[in-house]
């Protein structure tokens, strides 16, 4: 098929949980944050802020903020991705878009830059956001939104196969 190729992060994509011991180098660091930089944003409000965290004590913090989340004080680095309440005003409701389309921009990015990444759900659970803007000691104007865990991944799986033919309709989705 035509472009298959140009394609391949979203067909390769899967969610890795046990990474190398090995570190993530700065400059591709940088590059999953400016990926997440490219995500369309309602308004073009691009609300976003990328906190990196790498240090040991910090990301077995976060690995405690859901029970889900264990494997990330193992991962070489986290990406938070966070909602800067300045950037937006009240009338700004889909913000929750514009954040889960650069994660999704980071997760892409990482496979296209041999790395794994997994999505660490955060926003809206009252009690993780908290939870995180405590460890990360953010004020009040940040919303944490979600965490990306990522490095070299410790196997070479393929990814999950999600095509469902039948969930593809022309002009008038089947009752």
């Amino acid at each position: 098929m035509k472009g298959e190729g140009e394609m391949n992060p979203i067909f390769t994509r899967r969610s890795v949980r046990k990474y190398l011991e090995k570190p993530v180098e700065k400059e591709l660091l940088i590059r999953l944050c400016e990926a997440g930089m490219m995500a369309p944003s309602a308004h073009n409000r691009q609300p976003w802020q990328f906190l990196v965290v790498t240090d040991e004590e910090k990301k077995k913090a976060l690995s405690r903020m859901s029970p889900w989340a264990r494997f990330a004080s193992h991962a070489p680095a986290l990406i938070v991705v966070i909602l800067d309440t300045s950037m937006i005003t009240e009338a700004d409701t889909k913000w929750e878009q514009d954040l889960s389309a650069a994660t999704q921009n980071i997760l892409l990015e990482c496979v296209n830059q041999g790395l794994g990444g997994c999505w660490l759900g955060l926003y809206p659970g009252d009690e993780r956001v908290e939870r995180v803007r405590s460890i990360l000691d953010l004020s009040a104007r940040y919303i944490p939104f979600s965490v990306v865990s990522l490095g070299y991944p410790a196997d070479e799986r393929k990814g999950p196969e999600h095509i469902y033919p039948d969930r593809i309709h022309f002009e008038r989705l089947s009752q």
